[in-house]
């Protein structure tokens, strides 16, 4: 992202492009975007950009994990706004939340003792495609348990040290956040009657900080959430609710 974000200033320079359209569109401001890899290229490029461009604004969209320093990240709030959508995965993707995940990993499948094909293939099959957990039940239960592997006490001595190393081996030591100020639309939780109903899915937003973004989560839904075509039909609905309730309020005066 950061050669992406430096080669786009190299062109633009280069080419003398934002100076020719400022000088076209003098009352123009600047404004950059992105989706995904995309949205990382825009807010590294507005940082590059911000000392000759002080008005730029970033609209970043599910923009990934493990971007910049926590200091960086705090200066980007004054021209970043970043949206992201409910278990978006990427947003929370960065070197140290993949390390800890890992080490939980390594923790889980030692103490666990169904068959680890069983666990790799359903839990996965749960958070990609989002299958109901009422249907893994059969699969998650111990029908027939496997006992646990034990080797014998001098190959033990010989397999638990590099087993413990992989835990603890960390390629960075200094965690990365996410980007600007960070708006976060979530599907809203359904009542027994609405699940019952055909009423479209309905979102409610909040402001987040960069820590909240330090846990990489298996979900359901945390590849679909990322696709920008998922982004985009929440946001509409966001917005059409937003539109609608200010149209239920007519003595209210818009200026």
């Amino acid at each position: 992202m950061l050669m992406c974000a430096l080669t786009l200033r190299k062109q633009m320079e280069d080419n003398n492009i934002l100076d020719r359209a400022f000088s076209t569109f003098p009352e123009y401001n600047l404004v950059l975007t992105g989706h995904s890899l995309g949205a990382g290229t825009a807010i590294l490029l507005g940082l590059l950009l911000r000392p000759t461009y002080p008005e730029l604004k970033v609209y970043a969209f599910a923009t990934p994990g493990g971007l910049l320093t926590k200091k960086a990240a705090e200066e980007t709030e004054q021209f970043t706004m970043t949206v992201g959508l409910g278990d978006d995965f990427i947003m929370r993707l960065s070197i140290h939340n993949f390390e800890d995940l890992r080490s939980q990993m390594f923790n889980v499948l030692q103490s666990c003792r169904l068959p680890k094909y069983r666990v790799f293939l359903n839990g996965f099959g749960y958070a990609l495609f989002g299958v109901p957990s009422r249907d893994l039940e059969s699969t998650w239960r111990n029908d027939r348990p496997t006992p646990r592997f034990r080797p014998p006490e001098h190959q033990r001595r010989v397999l638990i040290p590099p087993h413990s190393d992989v835990i603890s081996r960390r390629y960075t030591r200094n965690q990365l956040y996410t980007a600007g100020r960070i708006l976060h639309i979530a599907p809203k939780r359904k009542t027994k009657d609405d699940r019952k109903s055909d009423d479209d899915e309905t979102y409610e937003m909040r402001w987040l900080s960069p820590e909240d973004f330090l846990e990489l989560r298996i979900m359901p839904r945390m590849l679909l959430d990322h696709l920008p075509h998922n982004l985009l039909k929440a946001i509409s609905t966001v917005l059409e609710e937003q539109r609608i309730e200010i149209l239920d309020f007519p003595q209210i005066t818009i200026i």
